[in-house]
């Protein structure tokens, strides 16, 4: 089962501490940063259903319309607390989806993932996951020195 960019879940490695809620503040930007320092969970929750478009903040909310589905009710009302009736533009945070990734793909060659297994998961080539092996390896070193 292959794993794109775009599936890898922001809220999920927030819940799942893959990344902190200091990565994310400084992947947001300055006007989404502020959905993230109000409320990091809801604001990774937005990115994941509605990443890359401008959303419309209503001024109520409705219980079974697609915004209290894809938030949960207690985000979707705290989204409309702080931004009703305005246009949110929600980035994509690809390149945080990026780390993500990477972080992913260190953690599970760590367990004894191949790197042609792991080129298959996520899509890519051998070669970038030697890259991003790499990479995390020379970072690790420069770390402990």
């Amino acid at each position: 089962m292959e794993q794109s960019l775009d599936e890898i879940s922001i809220a999920d490695a927030c819940r799942d501490g893959v990344i902190t809620s200091e990565e994310l503040l400084a992947e947001s930007g300055e006007s989404f940063g502020d959905l993230v320092q109000a409320c990091g969970e809801m604001a990774a929750r937005l990115v994941d259903a509605y990443g890359g478009t401008r959303l419309y903040v209503p001024c109520q909310l409705d219980p079974g319309g697609r915004l209290a589905q894809e938030l949960g009710e207690q985000s979707a009302r705290t989204l409309i607390s702080l931004c009703e009736g305005e246009d949110v533009v929600v980035p994509r945070l690809m390149s945080l989806r990026r780390m993500i990734r990477n972080k992913k793909i260190v953690a599970l060659h760590a367990n004894g993932a191949s790197p042609p297994k792991l080129a298959l998961h996520f899509n890519l080539t051998e070669r970038q996951i030697q890259s991003i092996l790499r990479r995390h390896r020379a970072g690790a070193e420069r770390n402990t020195v």
